[in-house]
């Protein structure tokens, strides 16, 4: 089940406000995970959500984020070290390769690890 390992009390699921849905806002608060719904539209997210760390006095975040934010996040320079888990049995296309291995994003200090057919690729963002 998401969220059951020992960081659950400090897992935050941060969402646009305007596209909430108060049924999946349900199921995390009852299941003890906290939730922060940020004002503004997709544009307006990204710095809404560093102020939002700022005021909270956050300075470090671990983030699974989906492709557009992976993306914001990359293209203006907030993220620092990537992980990519690349799970070839997931992909349906067998010869697809992860993303980092087509030169984007650029990493330093890479280290590459093989689980099986996985790989899981980390670095610092150049």
């Amino acid at each position: 089940n998401l969220f059951q390992d020992k960081y659950r009390s400090q897992t935050i699921v941060v969402g646009l406000k305007k596209s909430a849905s108060s049924d999946v806002l349900n199921s995390y608060e009852s299941a003890g995970i906290k939730v922060w719904l940020i004002d503004g539209d997709e544009n307006q997210f990204l710095p809404n959500w560093i102020q939002r760390c700022t005021i909270e006095r956050i300075i470090g975040v671990y983030i699974e984020p989906g492709p557009r934010l992976a993306s914001a996040l990359i293209k203006n320079k907030i993220a620092y070290y990537f992980f990519l888990y690349f799970a070839k049995s997931q992909i349906g296309d067998p010869e697809s390769l992860p993303w980092t291995q087509s030169g984007i994003p650029q990493l330093r200090e890479t280290i590459t690890s093989q689980f099986e057919k996985d790989t899981l690729t980390r670095g610092f963002l150049i």
